[in-house]
């Protein structure tokens, strides 16, 4: 059986991916520099090899990303002020990475939070853990976080205020 695998180069100067601009599903998206924005739905169900986020991209929309493929690792850059609900539910995610210099999100394990600790947004569906012990600063456990996540139990904090729809 033969693979193909297709690719999209998208040119310098775009600085705004829409929703469904591309007709075909593509294996790889090699992303400009200068890219500031993929929007609502961008990549939604595409059948992506891996994701490489360019910096000076600033803005993740809603669902950009959503059943998008098969990347193991994601790593957001320093760059990226916003991610939308449900953006980054993928299917073979492992582990999301953020610079260290990203103001507005970090990363403790693999598992990614808003800056400040308060917010889990997304903890990546095939990470191999049986228990996940959720941060004390935890407040808010954030739509679709834990959504077909491959873990057996999950432990809650005290100070938890809210957990989204379809968090776990």
């Amino acid at each position: 059986m033969k693979v193909v695998s297709y690719w999209a180069n998208i040119p310098e100067g775009v600085k705004v991916i829409p929703k469904d601009c591309f007709g075909r599903r593509m294996s790889f998206y090699i992303f400009p520099p200068g890219l500031k924005a993929i929007d609502d739905r961008a990549f939604e169900n595409e059948g992506m090899g891996s994701i490489n986020l360019p910096e000076g991209l600033e803005s993740i929309g809603f669902r950009a990303f959503f059943n998008a493929g098969t990347a193991r690792t994601l790593n957001i850059p320093d760059s990226v002020r916003y991610i939308g609900p449900q953006a980054l539910v993928l299917q073979c995610l492992e582990k999301i990475e953020v610079s260290s210099r990203n103001m507005h999100y970090t990363s403790l394990r693999g598992v990614l939070f808003d800056k400040d600790v308060k917010t889990l947004i997304k903890y990546p569906k095939m990470m191999e853990e049986d228990v996940y012990y959720v941060p004390d600063t935890v407040e808010t456990i954030a739509d679709y976080a834990f959504y077909q996540a491959n873990i057996s139990k999950v432990v809650l904090p005290k100070r938890l205020k809210r957990i989204g729809a379809a968090a776990f």
